[in-house]
């Protein structure tokens, strides 16, 4: 249960990130919050930075274009602590 809402916790964090777009990343135009479901899983697709904090990636030509490679989106482990 609780590993459940962590992942919903995580896509809909990474999702702002992809709505943000702070780096410009050409996104597929009609990407949604379903495609980022079946696109990554948040319990197998990370790795910790040098600051224990997760980095969630997302295999390429799944939310862009397959030219990109992984795309990454590194989330504080506190800010998924303070939302569950």
């Amino acid at each position: 249960k609780q590993t459940e809402k962590a992942s919903l916790i995580v896509r809909s964090l990474v999702m702002d990130q992809i709505r943000k777009n702070p780096d410009g990343i050409p996104f597929y135009e009609d990407l949604s919050e379903e495609d980022l479901l079946y696109a990554f899983s948040p319990e197998e697709d990370f790795y910790l930075d040098e600051y224990g904090d997760p980095v969630f990636f997302v295999a390429p030509g799944t939310i862009a274009d397959e030219s990109l490679g992984y795309l990454t989106f590194p989330v504080p482990l506190e800010d998924i602590e303070d939302e569950l």
